[in-house]
């Protein structure tokens, strides 16, 4: 140490320290897009020429800016000056939850009620409703969530409300078949909404505001059990 009788104060040098050092701290990413860390992977290749290289970034590019489009639409509809006659929601389901949660090692071998969550989330208040069953009432398919939405759309959406935004992952057993096109082309057809437009993110790039609630549930229910 140079200089031991001089004081700084923290503010001054985690300033200093962000200024002039381009070290950034944080925790490992998990559950990354497999496409990004292939044409990652390929950039950082010495074994690949130049031009597999210029089809990699290009192909990288293309695919960060269709992610980008997506969270920048959700971010649009997600501002509380959205017109009057127009909802904007998110909707998906969370990891399965064991029933009962007990910390005994033999309770993993053995079978266990799932409980399923499905949340629906408001993007102009951020308000939610969530759908709470076990397996033994309900499966995790279109079904169900065309039931959860017709739901939501009946008891939660006033008939003011002609235009619809929905924004889901692209998940085909769930979210992206004709069930829920079918469902959404029975919702215009009948008058109840004049426009319904459903957003799917890139694959990998699915982070929704449902996913934050679901970090807020578990956290809740670490503490419970």
């Amino acid at each position: 140490v140079k200089y031991p009788d001089s004081t700084v104060k923290y503010d001054y040098y985690r300033e200093y320290f962000r200024q002039n050092y381009a070290y950034r701290f944080g925790r490992p990413q998990i559950d990354t897009c497999s496409l990004c860390e292939e044409l990652k992977v390929k950039l950082k290749s010495p074994h690949i020429n130049e031009n597999a290289q210029r089809v990699a970034r290009a192909e990288l590019e293309v695919h960060l800016r269709r992610s980008r489009k997506f969270y920048k639409s959700l971010k649009e509809h997600s501002s509380v000056s959205q017109s009057e006659h127009t909802r904007s929601i998110a909707f998906d389901f969370m990891q399965n939850l064991p029933l009962p949660n007990i910390p005994v090692q033999e309770t993993f071998y053995l079978r266990q009620l799932w409980v399923n969550v499905f949340n629906v989330h408001y993007l102009q208040t951020g308000r939610s409703v969530v759908y709470l069953y076990h397996e033994g009432q309900g499966k995790k398919g279109s079904n169900e969530v065309s039931s959860f939405l017709y739901h939501y759309v009946q008891h939660y959406i006033p008939q003011s409300i002609n235009e619809l935004n929905l924004f889901s992952d692209g998940c085909p057993g769930q979210n992206k078949n004709h069930t829920i096109v079918r469902f959404c082309m029975a919702l215009t057809a009948t008058g109840r909404f004049q426009i319904i437009t459903h957003r799917f993110p890139e694959r990998g790039h699915s982070l929704l505001p449902c996913d934050r609630n679901f970090g807020v549930f578990k956290k809740k229910i670490n503490k419970v059990y």
